[in-house]
């Protein structure tokens, strides 16, 4: 986990978390996380899958997402099968 102030607006933070999925294949992986995802903030928009499975998604309140935890005005994930 990393936490750091966003370079463009310094009242804002940057909080980065990594965590295994346990997942067999992209489609279980991309369930899994958007089990967990939607549990934060609705709606996500979601990317395209990348060539080698990888798929991201954005929370944004500027787009109309909500959040769960207040002062939370965007988010974004990424999958990837690599590990870290």
């Amino acid at each position: 986990m990393t936490y750091e102030r966003y370079w463009k607006y310094p009242e804002l933070a940057e909080l980065c978390l990594t965590s295994p999925l346990e997942s067999v294949g992209p489609a279980a992986a991309l369930l899994a996380v958007l089990r967990s995802a939607w549990r934060i903030a609705t709606p996500w928009s979601l990317g395209a899958p990348g060539t080698d499975g990888e798929f991201d998604g954005v929370a944004s309140a500027n787009t109309g997402s909500r959040f769960a935890v207040a002062g939370v005005e965007w988010m974004e994930f990424y999958v990837t099968d690599r590990r870290v």
